[in-house]
């Protein structure tokens, strides 16, 4: 039984640089009154340093169905975030933003993910399968997909669920507001067809029930933005040389 059971675990330290962008000493003034805003780069930011440890268990079905749990851990030190605060100009005052460390932030989380494929069932269903996956994440995220499939031959195709709980995009967004983001849910499909080796038929369509972008400030009356991009499909010839 064991030889099907494998333990991974690994730990990383990680260092990432500010964008060029935010490190330019370049500053934008907006001098009309009641309109009055800076937006600076900040050439002090430190960079932020991340420890990253991950330890996972997982227990092979047959070749190609498994169940699978997983612990991560992260610890970040030096984010940064666009932060809006209130300086004087000529006397005046004037709204400035600008990205700065904000300290600290630690998450944890557990994952449950799974892989079956029907190959017990008579030909030509001995191809489908399903897939899960659901992470847990302090504080308060919550992310699934399921996932339907159908691999046989030169036919591949797909259909998928992806859900993310409401969430804080950013602490301080205008006027040092946060700005949280409603859950949304979205459903994606693909369908593929190998001619041979080179040539591949394909056809995508992603959103197919147009979920919507909503972003608000702690309450939701409080609306920032509501985007609707639309389905999106695809068709289209893949060559392998």
């Amino acid at each position: 039984m064991f030889e099907d059971v494998v333990l991974q675990a690994a730990v990383a330290k990680t260092l990432t640089r500010a964008t060029l962008s935010d490190l330019l000493l370049i500053r934008n003034i907006n001098p009309r009154p009641r309109e009055r805003a800076i937006t600076d780069g900040n050439p002090g930011l430190e960079p932020m340093i991340g420890w990253n440890y991950d330890a996972a268990l997982t227990w092979y079905l047959d070749r190609s169905s498994f169940v699978s749990v997983a612990l991560f851990a992260k610890d970040l030190d030096n984010i940064s975030e666009s932060v809006t605060s209130t300086i004087q100009l000529l006397g005046l005052d004037f709204r400035r933003t600008r990205p700065e460390n904000i300290g600290s932030r630690s998450y944890r989380g557990i994952e449950f993910s799974g892989q079956y494929t029907f190959t017990g069932l008579p030909a030509p269903l001995d191809g489908l399968g399903v897939q899960a996956n659901i992470s847990l994440v302090e504080p308060d995220a919550t992310t699934y997909n399921a996932v339907a499939f159908y691999e046989k031959g030169p036919l591949q195709a797909r259909i998928a669920y992806n859900y993310r709980n409401a969430y804080e995009q950013t602490q301080q967004g205008n006027r040092g507001q946060p700005v949280n983001v409603d859950a949304y849910g979205i459903w994606d499909a693909s369908i593929n067809y190998a001619l041979n080796d080179q040539v591949t038929l394909f056809a995508q369509g992603l959103n197919l029930f147009n979920e919507k972008t909503f972003l608000y400030s702690v309450y939701k009356e409080r609306v920032i933005a509501f985007e609707t991009y639309g389905p999106r499909y695809a068709l289209g010839v893949r060559l392998n040389f």
